[in-house]
């Protein structure tokens, strides 16, 4: 059973990723259309250059570090896979003020 502040925190990671990746990486205006359990790299969404993007993007606006070697599928290739390896980052770092992150959103 999940902690429900990190399915809070997930949900907001989730939001703001869809985002991201709706406006930035692919032809559609409706975020809502990207499934959070759909494999990204397999749907054609994000390749190489976009994973480059997005963990710029990840760095940036969730203000951690990803290493190479943790830029990997089971962490990157979904939008599920990404609000639990962001929010394992956030965690470890000792924490996130959701309230405050869901703000900046």
């Amino acid at each position: 059973m999940s902690n429900p502040n990190t399915d809070d925190l997930k949900a907001i990671i989730t939001k703001d990723v869809r985002v991201f990746i709706a406006e930035n990486l692919t032809f559609s205006d409706d975020p809502d259309e990207l499934d959070a359990e759909m494999s990204m790299l397999d749907a054609d969404i994000i390749d190489s250059t976009s994973i480059l993007e997005l963990v710029s993007y990840l760095e940036e606006r969730f203000e951690i570090e990803i290493e190479d070697s943790a830029m990997v599928p089971a962490n990157l290739d979904s939008l599920n896979r990404i609000a639990a390896f962001v929010a394992s980052r956030l965690e470890a770092k000792g924490g996130v003020d959701i309230a405050q992150l869901s703000k900046a959103s």
